[in-house]
């Protein structure tokens, strides 16, 4: 018998854990790969976002979370550096976005937001393209590594006491009236008495195993392009694309291991 499972250990069920081992509690991660970050996390553009993105939850929390980022990778020594970022805009109808999205931000509370026309955009980075009219400044984002993130965070919960079981596959989840089962498809069974559900791309199928069917879950891929270490100092900021009706664009950002990495 569990206080808490935690389901899924990419990042967030990592981090779950990590902040769970803190307390007088025991605790489990079930993952149903054969490793910590074996899906998205081990496979994005590493970015912490300062937080100017519209009216959302997630805009609401990302403030807060790339503050608490901070935090936490200087606790576990995982690298990050705070290099900023930029939404360059390529058009006087882009700069309309650029103002909206700096006027989210400063809503959400960014500290630092800026927007810049193009001379003070090209020195923030060199090399931008000519057609560049203006952009927006954020000082707080800032780059990792997310499966090394998640591998501290699993391993000091870890060294604190939390067990993980690997290669389950959740397939059923009973509540009972005190407890909740979970099961997973070679009848392997642990009990708790709460759920941390964190199985990322797989959140919504958790969720409706326990009888919640409010949302649901359409993943989407990119393409990244990795650049050899050669090309260090290509680029010295992330640099977002004003978003527009066809999405959000292209993306370029350095990584930790000095690699560029347009995306």
């Amino acid at each position: 018998m569990y206080d808490v499972a935690v389901i899924g250990c990419g990042i967030v069920g990592a981090a779950a854990a990590y902040e769970l081992s803190r307390y007088n509690c025991r605790v489990l991660v079930l993952e149903a790969k054969n490793d910590v970050a074996n899906v998205t996390t081990k496979a994005n553009s590493a970015i912490l976002h300062a937080g100017y993105d519209p009216g959302t939850l997630m805009a609401e929390t990302n403030v807060r979370g790339v503050a608490l980022a901070k935090e936490l990778c200087e606790k576990l020594d995982v690298e990050r550096e705070e290099i900023g970022s930029l939404v360059l805009a390529f058009s006087q109808e882009d700069m309309e976005q650029v103002r909206r999205l700096y006027d989210n931000g400063v809503k959400n509370g960014v500290p630092g937001l800026e927007i810049l026309d193009r001379a003070q955009a090209m020195e923030k980075q060199p090399g931008i393209s000519e057609e560049v009219v203006g952009a927006l400044w954020a000082p707080t984002g800032a780059i990792t590594c997310p499966y090394e993130m998640t591998i501290a965070c699993a391993e000091n919960a870890h060294d604190n006491g939390v067990e993980f079981y690997f290669d389950f596959h959740a397939e059923k989840i009973t509540t009972l009236r005190d407890a909740v089962e979970v099961e997973n498809d070679k009848n392997v069974l642990f009990r708790s008495r709460y759920v941390v559900n964190a199985a990322g791309l797989h959140a919504d199928e958790i969720s409706r195993l326990m009888g919640d069917d409010s949302f649901s879950i359409s993943g989407r891929k990119g393409e990244y392009m990795l650049l050899d270490r050669a090309a260090s100092g290509f680029v010295q900021r992330v640099i977002f694309q004003a978003p527009s009706r066809l999405g959000k664009g292209v993306l370029v950002s350095p990584t930790v291991d000095e690699n560029g990495n347009p995306i």
